[in-house]
């Protein structure tokens, strides 16, 4: 088959990094795969005109212009072509069999597009409610793309909130990355966390908690890392700046407890590849975090923004060794159970792609 993914943009965020596994493995089983992005930014806010977000959105096109090299670079296993536009339009978009939108702002292109680029998709990952005009969010929903979800919480999110139907693909993990089978869990001491400047992630929480931690236990050891250092935070913690996939795996390797502290979430990955490369996980409830974990038994599930139970969890870890240790190791064991489906998943979409084409 020939498929179209539309992105909309090329950054090493998550939503980005799964279409990317996503084409690396349909390549690899013998289909043509194409990614486009639009050379100029899509317009969160459509229907307003604010000055200081076009020359934002200027601004993030040079930027992308700049990173672009390096953002490929730092992306494992790229097969496919990967190609710039002006716009995601009939004119720059070849025919395919399938043309997948991968955010709400490519799903208004995707429906506009000729029939010859063939079955529509939408994949929704998340609900993208957040620096966006909600009332588009939500519209896309809604323009009778065929939808697929990553976990019965988005598919049930949809169902619910906009009466719209999905198929469920779970994440997989890419257990020949994340994986740390000879690991010593020998005690807890290096705590590990995501810095992210979205609201919605509350990293300041796990700063929070850390400073915390580090009054009660001197000893420990703390670090963090993400696209760039979005908060300020003290010197004992090690921050690394936009690392590649390799050292992500190495940093939740040498971890020991790793906090997932998301007001709200899509799927929730990063606690996932926490899980699998045996760091036992405190994480907030949200996404799929119940569909991959059970609480007390491979991670701890904390209620979003209560930063007094995420403490009293992980100080929990750190007094009871052996129910660290149990964690950790059942975490990894979950992990494989729920995560470690490559194949699996690739096939269900493939079938989907397939069954959708009219013959």
């Amino acid at each position: 088959m020939k498929i179209n993914f539309i992105v909309p943009f090329i950054s090493r965020v998550g939503g980005i990094k799964l279409i990317f596994d996503y084409s690396y493995r349909l390549t690899k089983l013998g289909h043509d795969i194409v990614i486009y992005y639009p050379i100029y930014p899509y317009n969160n806010n459509p229907g307003e005109f604010d000055l200081v977000y076009t020359l934002k959105r200027f601004y993030r096109l040079l930027k992308q212009l700049v990173s672009l090299k390096n953002n490929i670079n730092k992306f494992k296993n790229v097969n496919f072509k990967i190609k710039a536009v002006p716009v995601i339009s009939n004119k720059f978009i070849r025919d395919a069999d399938v043309t997948v939108a991968s955010a709400w702002t490519t799903a208004f292109s995707v429906k506009k597009l000729s029939n010859s680029k063939g079955e529509k998709f939408y994949f929704v990952q998340d609900y993208e409610n957040w620096e966006s005009n909600v009332e588009y969010v939500d519209r896309s929903y809604k323009l009778g793309l065929q939808i697929i979800t990553t976990c019965s919480y988005l598919s049930n999110l949809l169902a619910s909130k906009f009466k719209v139907d999905s198929t469920i693909i779970f994440i997989a993990i890419d257990n020949e990355l994340f994986q740390n089978k000879n690991k010593e869990l020998i005690a807890p001491k290096r705590i590990l966390f995501i810095d992210s400047g979205m609201e919605r992630k509350n990293s300041e929480m796990a700063i929070r908690v850390i400073k915390r931690l580090q009054q009660k236990y001197p000893h420990l050891l703390f670090g963090s890392f993400g696209h760039r250092k979005s908060h300020e935070m003290p010197d004992y913690i090690e921050f690394s700046v936009n690392p590649s996939d390799d050292k992500i795996k190495e940093l939740y390797s040498n971890a020991d407890i790793f906090l997932g502290t998301s007001n709200v979430e899509g799927f929730a990955l990063p606690p996932a590849e926490a899980m699998s490369c045996k760091c036992a996980v405190v994480t907030t409830v949200v996404g799929a975090v119940k569909e991959y974990s059970t609480n007390m038994f491979s991670a701890i599930h904390v209620e979003p923004k209560n930063e007094n139970a995420m403490f009293d969890a992980v100080v929990f870890l750190i007094e009871n060794p052996e129910k660290w240790r149990e964690i950790s190791l059942n975490g990894y064991s979950d992990a494989q159970k729920y995560l470690h489906c490559w194949d699996e998943s690739v096939q269900k979409m493939e079938n989907v792609f397939k069954s959708s084409i009219k013959l």
